[in-house]
């Protein structure tokens, strides 16, 4: 985990010199939940790290949803084990202080339509 975590603190760093809105597939906060929830010791500085990178009030996530999840090589989970996990690791977003916001089940296009909408209209 400390790899995942390290790419994260990369990725956000790079992102820095990109033209808004930027958009992450995973957080620091997540990853320290996945952390948790795999019973693994956080390091300090992770924290210290996460809070030094904050991102954009809203944080978008997507309920699990069996009708359109696939076992693939990046994600290896049964499903039953991804929607176990899917509290553990968007309440570290809450718990720091982001809002969340969760996607409607709807196509990919629809799905798009709606986060750009929402980070056009700051969720109103």
């Amino acid at each position: 985990m400390d790899a995942v975590v390290e790419r994260n603190i990369k990725a956000y760093d790079a992102a820095k010199s990109l033209p808004p809105p930027v958009f992450f597939d995973r957080g620091l906060p997540e990853c320290m939940g996945h952390m948790r929830l795999l019973g693994l010791a956080i390091d300090p500085a992770y924290i210290v790290e996460s809070s030094a990178r904050p991102y954009a009030n809203t944080v978008f996530v997507a309920e699990p949803w069996p009708e359109i999840y696939v076992c693939d090589q990046w994600r290896q989970a049964p499903f039953a084990r991804a929607a176990r996990s899917f509290e553990p690791t968007v309440a570290p977003y809450v718990q720091a202080g982001y809002t969340t916001c969760v996607l409607p089940k709807m196509s990919v296009e629809q799905r798009l339509a709606f986060i750009l909408d929402q980070v056009s209209t700051g969720g109103k």
